[in-house]
């Protein structure tokens, strides 16, 4: 299920997010796919950020 999968994908990265100050969504809270919702905007401004800024 991609909820999961993004919960998982949060969890293995979450050192990273806060480390860069990156403002993911954290999964408490969200119920099935109500998180993929802020998971997914957040990996789309990330993507949309590295090739401007690297």
């Amino acid at each position: 299920m991609a909820s999961t999968r993004a919960r998982d994908l949060f969890e293995e990265f979450e050192g990273a997010f806060r480390a860069n100050r990156i403002q993911v969504p954290l999964p408490a809270g969200h119920q099935g796919t109500e998180y993929l919702e802020g998971f997914q905007n957040a990996i789309e401004r990330i993507v949309q950020w590295i090739p401007e800024h690297l």
